[in-house]
């Protein structure tokens, strides 16, 4: 994962761009057809500096020529050196055309790097966020990548907030341990998110009757998993290895004794759709989720929904703006209409 946000990170976002007119396509093989034929006189000399095959340039041109009906290149034929080619009043029309575009695309594609950049636990309450900050022209770009995996893409650097919750080894709470991880401390912030339910998504009526962890050892219970790194994914392995602890069991017996325990989904959405259609029994998933698709919801935990965020970028524009919506009176009554408890939203804890 991190080759590919290195990768991202360094990339260039460039725009493509085209013209259609009177059926003729107007593109940036064009623009390299014309604006070398203008500099060097040669179609052959052109199509070799813009890149393309003489076959592939004369038929780029030629055919742009039928479809306006008139000639943009001409060619005057002996003379010393065997001839040559250059524009006429209409193809430099068209080059000045394409050479305002080429350039208009070039100041545009600046405008393709997202303002702030999220990465984390998949969360609709997130999505609710980036929507409203891009409605307050705050470009956002979010990746559902799991808790632990937008932890390492904010150590990395690639991302400016991480979406988390993530329950305490010990037990005790959310997400306010990752402040005295070796790697995190004095680096980062932990902004108060909301609190949010999950617990056992089942059909209508829980025909299979699941109550506890304990149903999903079960022969005839399968299970939809969370993807690993997820804050899903940690909690329900918790309650597994509790379950070993309560059993006298070795942790991987009961893993193994789940069936549908390596059957990883990547979103909360996905693990109720696949208790919807029957693939599965059961899944751990958000509230929000058994409301969306018509399922019965067991509760097992309220947990903590935060952002960390890095100390080096907290006082940047976007990120401000960003801290100062999540505390504001209408984030909180859109993340309240999704079933979220979001007192004390916004809150900056180091």
């Amino acid at each position: 994962m991190l080759e590919v946000a290195r990768a991202l990170a360094s990339a260039e976002s460039k725009l493509s761009f085209m013209i259609l007119a009177s059926g003729a396509i107007l593109d940036e093989e064009v623009l390299a057809v014309l604006k070398w034929l203008e500099e060097v006189g040669s179609l052959r000399g052109a199509s070799e500096r813009g890149g393309l095959a003489y076959a592939r340039a004369w038929r780029k041109l030629s055919s742009v020529e039928r479809a306006l009906g008139v000639k943009l290149a001409e060619r005057v034929a002996g003379g010393y050196g065997g001839g040559r080619s250059f524009l006429t009043p209409e193809g430099n029309l068209v080059l000045a055309r394409l050479e305002f575009m080429s350039r208009k695309a070039a100041l545009l594609s600046k405008l393709l790097e997202p303002d702030l950049r999220i990465a984390g636990s998949d969360c609709p309450g997130v999505r609710l966020i980036a929507d409203r900050l891009w409605s307050r022209e705050l470009g956002v770009e979010y990746a559902a990548v799991g808790s632990w995996n937008g932890v390492e893409l904010l150590l990395e650097g690639y991302c400016d907030v991480a979406g988390v919750h993530l329950l305490d080894p010990s037990g005790r709470g959310y997400n306010s341990f990752l402040l005295e991880d070796p790697r995190l401390r004095g680096k980062v912030a932990l902004v108060r998110g909301y609190r949010r339910r999950i617990g056992f998504l089942v059909r209508p009526g829980n025909p299979k009757s699941i109550r506890s962890f304990r149903d999903l050892l079960r022969p005839d219970v399968v299970f939809a998993n969370r993807n690993r790194g997820s804050g899903t994914r940690s909690f329900v392995d918790s309650m597994l290895r509790r379950l070993a602890r309560e059993e006298g069991l070795a942790p991987r017996k009961v893993f193994a004794s789940v069936r549908g325990y390596e059957w990883e989904f990547h979103s909360h959405a996905a693990v109720a759709y696949a208790v919807a259609t029957g693939k599965a029994d059961v899944g751990v998933a958000l509230e929000w989720a058994a409301a969306r698709y018509g399922l019965e919801f067991i509760p097992l935990q309220e947990e903590q929904y935060d952002f960390l965020v890095r100390l080096d970028r907290v006082q940047s524009a976007p990120v401000s703006l960003f801290i100062e919506y999540l505390g504001s009176e209408d984030c909180r009554d859109a993340l309240r209409a999704l079933g979220f408890d979001a007192r004390g939203s916004g809150e900056v804890l180091t």
